[in-house]
């Protein structure tokens, strides 16, 4: 049990730090590996940033909560994950749909 907690933590420390450079440069991880299809530095949308800062911030709040329950309850877990979900996908419509 302490095996699985302790490579669990290991394996989040990069996931979180991917989470806070997507939260802070949310225009370099959205074009991570991409910006050598464009001649010129393409121009992303407000909404586009809004919602990788959006998503980015939602998963680092639900992160430890997920890990917490994947060692306690499952059922629990499966509930979480569909709210989860539910956020991440009326927050995208809420900000795609803002805008138009």
């Amino acid at each position: 049990m302490f095996a699985d907690i302790y490579f669990t933590i290991i394996i989040l420390i990069p996931l979180y730090i991917a989470l806070l450079y997507s939260y802070y440069y949310p225009e370099d991880s959205v074009l991570f590996g991409r910006r050598w299809m464009f001649k010129k530095e393409p121009q992303l949308s407000e909404q586009v940033i809004r919602y990788t800062k959006f998503s980015s911030l939602l998963t680092m709040i639900y992160l430890p909560f997920f890990v917490l329950l994947l060692f306690i309850q499952h059922f629990v877990l499966v509930i979480m994950f569909i709210v989860y979900l539910i956020l991440i996908i009326s927050g995208a419509i809420r900000i795609f749909l803002e805008g138009s």
